[in-house]
């Protein structure tokens, strides 16, 4: 039996995330988050306004950027509590007689 990651446990987004990315390409944001910390604000409900914040602009984006955004928020929030995406498993069945 290959053991995967050579027998080490799988490592989430959450394990790599520094938040330098943030940093760089939104420092308001950055420094809010930051200063949220700093007052002891967990990190779920920091979360939480974010997404409320998503909430708030997806409705004047289009279907696409919408369904994107909400996928994006989703991975963010799962990787930010340190839990693990649902895989989604699909089954092709071909007809006998096609």
């Amino acid at each position: 039996m290959i053991e995967p990651n050579n027998g080490n446990p799988p490592t989430t987004s959450a394990d790599k995330y520094t938040g330098a990315i943030i940093l760089r390409t939104r420092p308001h944001t950055y420094k809010r988050v930051v200063r949220l910390l700093s007052e002891g604000v967990p990190a779920i409900r920091i979360a939480e306004i974010g997404g409320a914040n998503v909430e708030r602009k997806i409705g004047k984006a289009s279907v696409r950027d919408a369904i994107i955004g909400t996928g994006v928020a989703i991975d963010k929030i799962l990787a930010l509590t340190g839990q693990m995406p649902v895989t989604t498993q699909i089954a092709v069945i071909q007809r006998a007689d096609a």
